[in-house]
C-alpha cells in the first residue's frame, strides 16, 4: 500500500523538498542543509551547525528524501509528512478547508462549493476541515506559484460572498528561486474506525483508485476558473461579512457563555444557481424508526391483492414469526402481529373497516404456526456441513501481507496520567493465522443463519476450530487483522455498537478476494490475451496502411516514368 501511494504521488511532488510536523509543519531538508551537502560534496569536512551538531549527509539529507518509508510511517504511525509540488512540469494544488473555531459548522457546504467549481479534484475529510487536491500540469514555475497564489486570493472572497465561516487556503506551491514552497498535508492518515468522520477518512486502495481517477488539468483551466469567478463578487457583500466574521469571532474570544450552533454532518446540500454561484438550501432530514428488518412479499398486484384475507395474511406472518423468536426469543402475540401488518400496510381498504374479523383471523394464524412451530431449527434448517480448509487465499494473503503484518499495540490499560503516556509493544501477525482469518470470514460474511448480518465471536471461534491445519487462535491478533482488513476495504464493520445479545455487524468490502488463485490466473490470462489481440489488430493494420503506401508510392513513380518531360528552359540571352 505504502509503494502504490508513493508511486501514485511521485509525479506531483518534489521529493527532495517535503515536510514533517513539531509545532507545526516544517521542512525535512533545510537551506542549510543543502548548503553544507554543497560543501561536503566539494571535499569539506567537519561541518557543523550553530549549536555544534556535527553534518551527517545520511542523517540530515539523504533520510529525509520522501519515500515509500516516510509514507508507511504515516500510515502506519501517524507521522504526518508534508509535500511541495514538483519542478518536471506536474504539480499538486491544495486545497485547504479550515473549521478551527467551533463557530465553523458550514465546512460540508464549503466542500461542496469547490467540488462544484473543480469536479476534477480529489476530496476527502481532515481533522479539523477538508481537503482537496487538484492534479495540474504547467509549464513556467512562476506562473504555477502565482496562478496558485491568485486562486487562494480569490476562494477567500468568494466563501465571503456566499457567507461561509470556515477559512480556505491554497497550499502545495513549488520551492524556486531562494523562496521555499508552501508546505501541503499528504491525505495518508488512518484513523481509526470511531474517529473517521466519513467514509474518506481513511487512506486505503479505494480511496487511491480515487485519487488514481482524476484527471490532469492545465494551468490555464485554473486560471480561467478564476477569471470567471472575478466578476460575479459583490466587494459590498464580501466586506459586510468579513465584518461580521471578525466580529462573531471577537465575542467569541471574549465571552465562552455565547452560544455556538452544534456543528453536524449534513449530506452535500444541492445547488441554487444564482448568478452563476449557488447558495444553500435546506436539508430535511427523516425521523428515524425502530421496525423489524423484513421485506414483505411482493408481487405484480401487491400482497393485499392476492387470494383471500386468510392465505395473505398467513402469507406474510410466518416470516414475520421466525424473525420475531430471533429478536426477542419468544413468540408473538396478536397484538406485535397486528403492529407489523398495520405499520407494513399489508391490508387492504382501511384499517377500522372489520377490524374484529382480522383481530380474530391472526388469533387464529398465530395458535396453528405456534403447534408446530420448533425454535430449534430456526439456526439448523437447510445447514450443509462445513469443511474448511487452508489454500483458496494463501495467493491473495502473500500478494497483499507477503511474511505477516507489522504492528503497535498501545496498552490503554496500562496509561500513565502522569506521564500522559502508554507502554507500546511492536506485534508481528504470521501470514498463516491472516489465512486462517481470511478463510472464517469467507464463510462468516456468505452464510448468515440469523440474517441480520450479525458476526458473533463465539460464531468465529467455533469456525476457527473448524479449519484444518489452521492457526492457533489468538485475540489480540485477530483484532489487528480484523482493523487492518476494514481500513483496507477488504472487510467493512456497519455496526461496531456491542451488547449483551448483540454483536458486530459485518459486510464483503470492495477488495474482498471473490476468486480462488486459479480463477484469478485464468481471469488474467483471459485479459492477457485480449490485450494481445488488441495489439495483433493494431500491427495487422499497421502493416496494411504500409502497404497501401508503398502501391501508392510504386503507382507514383510509375506515372512520373511515363509522363512527358518537361520543355527545356532557353537559356539566358548573351
Amino acid at each position: 500500500m505504502a509503494q502504490d501511494s508513493f508511486d501514485a504521488f511521485e509525479p506531483f511532488v518534489n521529493v527532495f523538498d517535503c515536510g514533517g510536523i513539531w509545532n507545526g509543519p516544517y521542512h525535512l531538508i533545510t537551506k542549510e542543509d543543502w548548503e553544507f551537502h554543497r560543501r561536503y560534496k566539494a571535499v569539506e569536512r567537519n561541518l557543523r551547525y550553530p549549536d555544534g551538531t556535527k553534518f551527517n549527509p545520511y542523517l540530515h539529507v539523504v533520510s529525509n528524501i520522501i519515500s515509500p518509508k516516510h509514507v508507511h510511517k504515516h500510515m502506519e504511525d501517524c507521522d504526518t509528512s508534508y509535500y511541495t509540488s514538483g519542478k518536471k512540469g506536474l504539480g499538486l494544488l491544495y486545497l485547504d478547508i479550515d473549521a478551527h473555531h467551533e463557530w465553523q459548522t458550514d465546512e460540508h457546504w464549503a466542500k461542496h462549493v469547490l467540488k462544484k467549481l473543480f469536479p476534477f479534484g480529489y476530496y476527502r475529510a481532515s481533522g479539523r476541515g477538508q481537503n482537496g487536491y487538484l492534479k495540474v500540469r504547467y509549464t513556467s514555475i512562476e506562473e504555477f506559484n502565482r496562478i496558485a497564489k491568485s486562486l487562494e486570493q480569490q476562494l477567500k472572497r468568494l466563501f465571503l460572498h456566499l457567507g461561509i465561516l470556515c477559512d480556505i487556503e491554497v497550499k502545495g506551491t513549488i520551492t524556486h528561486k531562494g523562496t521555499s514552497g508552501s508546505l501541503a498535508k499528504l491525505p495518508f492518515n488512518q484513523c481509526y474506525p470511531c474517529h473517521m468522520r466519513d467514509e474518506t477518512d481513511y487512506w486505503n486502495y479505494p480511496q487511491l483508485r480515487l485519487f488514481k481517477a482524476c484527471p490532469i488539468v492545465n494551468v490555464r483551466r485554473i486560471r480561467n476558473i478564476v477569471g470567471r469567478l472575478q466578476p460575479q463578487l459583490d466587494d459590498q457583500k464580501i466586506q459586510q461579512f468579513q465584518e461580521l466574521k471578525t466580529e462573531l469571532a471577537s465575542k467569541l474570544e471574549k465571552s465562552e457563555d455565547i452560544s455556538v450552533p452544534v456543528p453536524t454532518k449534513p449530506q452535500s446540500p444541492p445547488l441554487a444557481d444564482v448568478g452563476g454561484l449557488a447558495t444553500p438550501n435546506k436539508v430535511m432530514v427523516a425521523k428515524a424508526t425502530t421496525t423489524l428488518n423484513l421485506k414483505p412479499p411482493t408481487g405484480g398486484k401487491g400482497v393485499a391483492d392476492e387470494g383471500n384475507a386468510f392465505s395473505r395474511n398467513q402469507k406474510v406472518l410466518l416470516p414475520f414469526v421466525r424473525e420475531f423468536y430471533k429478536k426477542h426469543r419468544q413468540f408473538p402475540d396478536a397484538t406485535d402481529a397486528l403492529t407489523y401488518l398495520r405499520d407494513n400496510r399489508l391490508f387492504s381498504g382501511q384499517w377500522e373497516d372489520r377490524e374484529h374479523r382480522r383481530v380474530n383471523r391472526v388469533e387464529q394464524i398465530l395458535a396453528y404456526t405456534e403447534q408446530t412451530f420448533d425454535p430449534e431449527a430456526l439456526g439448523s434448517e437447510n445447514s450443509p456441513s462445513l469443511s474448511l480448509s487452508l489454500g483458496r487465499h494463501a495467493w491473495w494473503v502473500r500478494q497483499q501481507f507477503g511474511a505477516g503484518i507489522k504492528a503497535k499495540v498501545v496498552k490503554v490499560r496500562s496509561f500513565d496520567p502522569v506521564s500522559m503516556t502508554a507502554p507500546v509493544s511492536h506485534v508481528f501477525v504470521p501470514d498463516h493465522f491472516i489465512e486462517t482469518f481470511m478463510e472464517v470470514a469467507d464463510v462468516c460474511l456468505n452464510s448468515d443463519p440469523l440474517e441480520n448480518k450479525a458476526v458473533p465471536t463465539n460464531r468465529i471461534k467455533k469456525l476457527w476450530a473448524m479449519v484444518e491445519g489452521g492457526a492457533a487462535w489468538n485475540q489480540k491478533y485477530f483484532q489487528i487483522v480484523r482493523d487492518r482488513l476494514d481500513r483496507m476495504g477488504v472487510i467493512r464493520i456497519t455496526d461496531r455498537h456491542h451488547q449483551e445479545g448483540k454483536a458486530w455487524r459485518w459486510v464483503a468490502g470492495s477488495e474482498f478476494p471473490s476468486d480462488s488463485w486459479k480463477e484469478h490466473q485464468q481471469r488474467y490470462r483471459v485479459k492477457i490475451l485480449k490485450g494481445e489481440a488488441q495489439e495483433l489488430c493494431l500491427v495487422k493494420n499497421k502493416l496494411e496502411n504500409n502497404k497501401v503506401h508503398n502501391t501508392l508510392y510504386q503507382i507514383q513513380s510509375d506515372f512520373q516514368s511515363v509522363s512527358p518531360l518537361e520543355p527545356a528552359v532557353r537559356p539566358p540571352p548573351i
